[in-house]
């Protein structure tokens, strides 16, 4: 069975750049090997935004990786990976929601779920 895992990074113009390194670009449909160690990702979509600096200009690609990777809570390392797609915005906000649902009592939980909203419709 194939594992997958979230990866934010920079979008500028239709293109995907690493967060750390801006000339290591991530396409659509490819395999990206590690520049350095490892390329670092997180299990959930709720992970990248709840561990993530969320800048302006991010998204949140979904991969598969390939090969061998090592998983400590959350994080996954791997030496390769296979770029599937872009989570869309409104994934993500939904992804939110039904956190907020499984939570209801949580309202730590409810008020994050509302700065993120404000966050993501300001990047529209």
């Amino acid at each position: 069975m194939s594992m997958l895992c979230y990866k934010e990074v920079h979008k500028y113009n239709g293109r995907y750049y690493s967060r750390f390194d801006n000339g290591y670009e991530f396409k659509i449909g490819e395999i990206c090997k590690a520049k350095g160690d490892y390329i670092y990702a997180t299990d959930t979509i709720e992970n990248v935004l709840a561990y993530n600096y969320v800048p302006f200009d991010m998204a949140i690609l979904e991969m598969e990786v390939v090969g061998t990777y090592h998983k400590n809570g959350y994080v996954i390392t791997s030496k390769k990976v296979k770029v599937i797609r872009e989570v869309k915005r409104d994934e993500r906000i939904n992804e939110d929601r039904n956190q907020v649902v499984r939570n209801q009592s949580n309202a730590q939980l409810y008020a994050l779920l509302q700065a993120k909203r404000k966050s993501i419709l300001h990047e529209l």
